[in-house]
């Protein structure tokens, strides 16, 4: 039973970094855009985005098909080059000051 929970956080973990995947390449950053794509409603997307509740099936699969995505894609990692949007916001250099101002 421990092993079933274990995988299914695991993929409740990669539908969460699709969604922010897809939220900023497809749609901005624009939460309300992706929710009116996929017919979800805002506040689940909300949620779902933020751990505040799992991201389903039912919404997987939704998603998958309103936005032309293979059946079962967002149950897979992204892979290791790639980073979920979320932590590459988090990873940013911050501004450098220039020299000038400095001196």
């Amino acid at each position: 039973m421990a092993l079933r929970s274990t995988l299914m956080e695991e993929t409740h973990k990669y539908r969460r970094e699709w969604l922010w995947r897809l939220l900023e390449e497809r749609f901005n950053g624009k939460q309300a855009a992706l929710a009116e794509a996929t017919n979800i409603s805002p506040g689940a997307l909300h949620g779902s985005l933020n751990n505040q509740r799992n991201v389903g099936e039912r919404i997987a699969r939704r998603v998958e098909e309103k936005l032309n995505l293979a059946p079962g894609s967002l149950d897979k990692p992204i892979g290791p080059q790639k980073r979920s949007p979320r932590d590459r916001r988090s990873s940013r250099p911050k501004h450098k000051q220039s020299e000038e101002a400095l001196a």
